[in-house]
């Protein structure tokens, strides 16, 4: 009876084995819309789902930048026109100067984003079959910190080959600008609570929160290179 028993817990443990070994390799992501876009998909080989995989990534990434230079340029306008009350003179004057060089600046980034989502997106409808129109209503973020697929797991240890070192570099290049958006998040939170004393500038609130935006975008890129590492290094840890 005991030697019947321990046979059937190892064929168990076997069985258990074989069903996380089924488990496809983006699963790590956890991330549903990735799983539809692939099994509608079904790539015939590894190659076609790492680029399947690597071109959603990018995706969402350009959808979520697209997002952010929106709000970049909503609070760049608001400040224009806060300094367009305020007193004529010199510093008014270099204070506008300093808003349009910086809008400028945002309008270009904005379309250059825009153009790059564009031809992602179509190069993404093309591998999966779904219409450019379903697909942005599929990646388009409601919320900024919505990026992207995320393999919430440690980098694997050791020295390992290129790739596994390119996941754990990632990996501290996204917690460095983790660290970086939320001291902005605590000025920003700063300026808010005097805003509600009645003691706010609400010119450097919304200076602050342009940074706010900037460093939640250097968050996006960075997530967007440790996604894309983890696509690079998954399928060849199954091997």
């Amino acid at each position: 009876m005991r030697r019947a028993g321990i046979v059937l817990a190892a064929a168990a443990a076997l069985a258990a084995g074989h069903a996380v070994a089924a488990e496809p390799w983006w699963s790590a992501f956890a991330d549903s819309t990735l799983d539809q876009l692939m099994h509608g998909a079904a790539p015939a080989d590894t190659a076609g789902e790492q680029a399947l995989v690597e071109t959603y990534i990018v995706a969402r990434v350009d959808h979520a930048r697209a997002l952010l230079a929106s709000r970049l340029l909503q609070a760049a306008r608001e400040e224009e026109a806060l300094l367009m009350d305020e007193p004529p003179g010199e510093t008014r004057n270099a204070a506008l100067a300093d808003v349009a060089r910086r809008l400028e600046t945002f309008e270009g980034t904005a379309g250059a984003i825009a153009s790059e989502r564009s031809a992602v997106t179509a190069d993404l409808a093309r591998r999966s079959g779904i219409a450019p129109d379903k697909l942005t209503g599929l990646l388009q973020p409601s919320q900024a910190h919505q990026l992207l697929p995320r393999v919430d797991a440690p980098p694997p240890p050791g020295p390992g080959d290129e790739r596994r070192q390119r996941v754990a570099a990632q990996a501290e290049d996204f917690e460095r600008h983790s660290a970086l958006l939320q001291a902005r998040r605590l000025e920003m939170q700063a300026h808010e609570a005097r805003q509600r004393a009645g003691k706010g500038d609400p010119l450097q609130a919304l200076e602050t929160y342009q940074q706010l935006v900037l460093e939640s975008d250097g968050l996006a890129l960075a997530g967007g290179r440790l996604a894309l590492a983890w696509a690079q290094w998954l399928p060849a840890a199954r091997k």
